[in-house]
């Protein structure tokens, strides 16, 4: 294949994820990776949106694979961008415990406390995760409407 003639081959991969922090009691729920590239690593339970696939159901679907809750979006905490990829962080109620799903080693709420005090070798993209945490904690709350709002305007 001959690059020149391809622009799109020349453009680095962007992606788009979903995060969904879900808080009780103080604490908010993590789930520890399976997949290779991020394995034994903690996260918000999330995953990258598929190609058409609306923000909003993408986040509810990720949820639900990763925890086996069924969620209720409440509020977007945060856009946070990174060289090749942005994360939608959306807060949603679930009821039930949560269960290790597809590709999730173990879930587990922890305290806000617990999280800072976690080294980032133990957490995937630190740096996000934790701008998005003190966001949380701080009560961000933006609009579930500002999310299309953004999106109509790049169409």
């Amino acid at each position: 294949m001959n690059l020149q003639s391809d622009p799109s081959a020349q453009r680095p991969r962007f992606l788009i994820h979903v995060s969904i922090a879900v808080v009780r009691y103080g604490k908010i729920l993590l789930v520890q990776e399976a997949k290779q590239a991020s394995y034994k690593l903690w996260n918000l339970p999330g995953g990258h949106v598929e190609h058409g696939e609306p923000l909003d159901d993408a986040a509810v679907r990720e949820l639900h694979e990763e925890t086996k809750l069924r969620g209720t979006l409440t509020h977007l905490v945060g856009v946070y961008a990174r060289s090749q990829a942005i994360r939608f962080v959306f807060a949603a109620s679930a009821e039930g415990e949560p269960n290790a799903g597809d590709e999730i080693l173990a879930v587990r709420f922890v305290s806000f406390a617990e999280l800072e005090a976690m080294p980032d070798k133990e957490l995937v993209a630190p740096k996000v995760l934790r701008a998005a945490m003190r966001d949380v904690r701080e009560g961000a709350n933006f609009p579930l409407t500002l999310v299309q709002s953004l999106l109509d305007q790049s169409s």
